[in-house]
């Protein structure tokens, strides 16, 4: 699950504890793109329920959720003949996690309240950073995140796809794609967006239901 997914789980799960527990819902994935971790003794209380909530999400998402395997599989089928096993299985991975994250951004409230929370990363951003192993690098990255807004790409599979292949060529060659595979990886990604649109809501219901139970 994505960070904009934590963060519309974490609103769903208790909308009254505000933007510093929608935050450290997002704070491992965030940690994870800045490449450095912050301490939870050094955050505050809220921020600390947060990234609990995010463990137990990624726990029932990846243990319990078959949803989430259904609509990842054609995507890997449908990629691997043209981009490779490895590319294609991060793809349909990554991507259909961008692509959930993409079905919340049409939702004004869920956009007003993401808003919120990128002003409350801006305005305490040296106190979160200060309890990271590097925290020049957390804040300047707190900085950026929090500035940068939206992610309105993930909305269109032509921007998810564009993610996808900036963010593997990074992580590893052997998932990496070559940028005149875009076409065709957007393509598959456009085919497969209305069953993720319409799996969202129930595959979500699993999670905190999931969740809830313990």
């Amino acid at each position: 699950m994505n960070y904009i997914s934590h963060f519309q789980i974490a609103r769903e799960i208790d909308p009254d504890l505000g933007p510093a527990f929608a935050v450290g819902s997002m704070l491992p994935d965030l940690e994870g793109m800045a490449g450095t971790k912050v301490d939870p003794g050094a955050l505050p209380e809220e921020v600390v329920w947060g990234i609990e909530l995010h463990r137990s999400t990624d726990r029932v998402f990846h243990s319990q959720t078959p949803i989430f395997s259904d609509l990842q599989r054609p995507i890997r089928e449908d990629l691997t003949e043209f981009i490779g096993r490895g590319a294609a299985k991060a793809c349909a991975h990554v991507g259909t996690e961008m692509m959930l994250d993409g079905t919340l951004l049409d939702d004004e409230a869920m956009v007003a309240s993401y808003r919120l929370a990128l002003a409350w990363v801006q305005a305490n951003r040296h106190e979160v950073a200060a309890g990271a192993r590097a925290p020049a690098v957390m804040d300047s990255f707190l900085d950026d995140f929090s500035l940068r807004g939206i992610p309105v790409h993930y909305r269109s599979p032509q921007g998810t796809a564009g993610a996808l292949q900036r963010m593997l060529a990074r992580r590893h060659p052997l998932l990496a794609f070559s940028e005149d595979k875009l076409p065709l990886v957007t393509e598959v990604l456009t085919s497969h967006q209305p069953e993720i649109k319409m799996a969202q809501e129930g595959l979500f219901a699993h999670v905190i239901a999931g969740i809830r139970a313990g």
